[in-house]
């Protein structure tokens, strides 16, 4: 399994039981666990503080109507949007981590 997988599967796990409105449309089949994904990663992005503006349904209703490409970039941008700091924050934590390994 890879990195992203497990760390889909744990965001899930974490989240989704706080969440039993997602988790119902996850069930039902109603979205997949791709979308179910995205939206646990934002609420995970978000501070403590903020996450009650994370609101469930409206945000299911967004993956009821998207392909996961468009609402991975809804939540970006929701992300950037209610908690700048910490979105630049991760920014930056992702630049510093870069790197480029070379061999024949």
């Amino acid at each position: 399994m890879s990195r992203n997988s497990l760390s889909d599967r744990l965001c899930v796990g974490k989240h989704l039981e706080d969440l039993p409105r997602l988790a119902a449309a996850v069930g039902s089949g109603e979205i997949s666990y791709q979308l179910a994904s995205v939206l646990c990663h934002l609420r995970e992005q978000l501070s403590a503080d903020k996450r009650d503006l994370f609101v469930e349904e409206e945000m299911l209703e967004h993956a009821r109507r998207s392909s996961v490409h468009d609402l991975r970039m809804l939540c970006r941008g929701a992300f950037h949007a209610v908690d700048p700091e910490a979105f630049y924050k991760e920014a930056e934590e992702d630049f510093t981590c870069r790197k480029l390994h070379i061999s024949q």
